[in-house]
């Protein structure tokens, strides 16, 4: 089964991580497909958001990353893909999810999509939260996983707002 984790990941989280691990018990291959979502100004770029799944990720032979500037749903369809894989930590995001679930099945009827719970100890984590944290130079080791703040520590910190970056 080929299944497409779709987002920003704008940073990659430890949220994000433990469900992509989570799905390669039921996957034959998973795409972490990076889209450039229009209504988004990304805080990090497209490479570096991309670096840093492939870091957190990179002990993981079933995993592909890709990028997608157009909808998901042709990129589906060109791709042969089972189903398209959502984190749901909350209700709120229950309620998004459904919204964009059928609106993707209204554009190509055979995308299903895969909701699967955080566990709770992530339940609570984001990339917004990320973004804030290291915008302040805060410690980012709760919610990102360490291979990427070790890899990735001066890119994490470029827009911090009291130094630049953090050393």
């Amino acid at each position: 089964m080929k299944i497409i984790y779709p987002g920003s990941f704008d940073p990659f989280t430890k949220a994000h991580e433990a469900l992509c691990r989570r799905v390669l018990a039921f996957a034959d291959e998973l795409v972490i497909l990076f889209a450039e979502n229009q209504e988004k100004n990304s805080y990090y770029s497209l490479k570096e958001r991309m670096a840093f799944a492939y870091t957190a990720l990179k002990d993981c032979d079933k995993i592909k990353i890709d990028s997608c500037p157009g909808l998901l749903a042709d990129y589906f369809r060109e791709s042969q893909a089972d189903a398209v894989l959502r984190g749901l930590r909350n209700t709120n995001d229950l309620q998004y999810e459904q919204s964009m679930a059928e609106a993707n099945r209204l554009l190509c009827p055979n995308l299903e999509t895969v909701l699967l719970l955080s566990w709770p100890e992530h339940s609570w984590m984001s990339s917004s939260l990320a973004r804030e944290l290291a915008s302040f130079g805060a410690p980012l080791e709760a919610i990102l996983p360490k291979a990427v703040i070790e890899a990735h520590s001066k890119e994490l910190y470029r827009h911090c707002k009291d130094r630049g970056e953090k050393e």
